[in-house]
């Protein structure tokens, strides 16, 4: 998910932990255009030569704290990429890509909906149950009837960035 406030969006993918080592992959990308500069005065993305500083946190039985990080390093790619900006002068030939995001779809509020349990029923008996509980019926249908909310045909995606 893109933060709308950032310059860059960070994605950590990891892949394995054997013998105490991290594998990871990871993926960089601008906010905006990334034939732009990312800040007044900064480099294009396509342009810039990142470097990435590596700080694990040994346990998750609190939130983290800054002093709770250990520097493990430079994030180094084996393979970094070269001629960033013409794939990226490439790509906006055949891509669209616009300066701005599209403003965010609206969406509807969040329906949350308690689980309506045999115990539950023990317990309150027969009486009128709020609009807020649902029972294993209300979810048995989505899950068996769920393919034919797909639309028939796959959904055309916008040309631009």
């Amino acid at each position: 998910m893109a933060i709308p406030t950032s310059a860059l969006n960070l994605l950590a993918f990891p892949q394995r932990w054997a013998d105490g080592q991290l594998t990871l992959r990871y993926v960089c990308l601008p906010q905006g255009n990334p034939l732009a500069p990312l800040a007044p005065g900064q480099p294009a993305f396509a342009d810039a030569e990142l470097r990435f500083d590596v700080q694990l946190i040994g346990s998750l039985e609190h939130l983290p704290r800054a002093a709770d990080a250990v520097r493990v390093g430079p994030l180094e790619p084996p393979d970094p990429p070269t001629q960033k900006a013409a794939l990226y002068a490439e790509l906006a030939g055949l891509i669209a890509i616009s300066g701005e995001a599209p403003p965010p779809e609206a969406l509807d509020a969040p329906r949350f909906r308690k689980p309506l349990t045999a115990s539950y029923r023990d317990l309150v008996g027969a009486r009128q149950l709020s609009r807020w509980m649902a029972s294993g019926d209300d979810y048995a249908c989505a899950l068996h009837e769920g393919h034919g909310a797909q639309p028939v045909a796959p959904l055309a995606l916008r040309a631009d960035l």
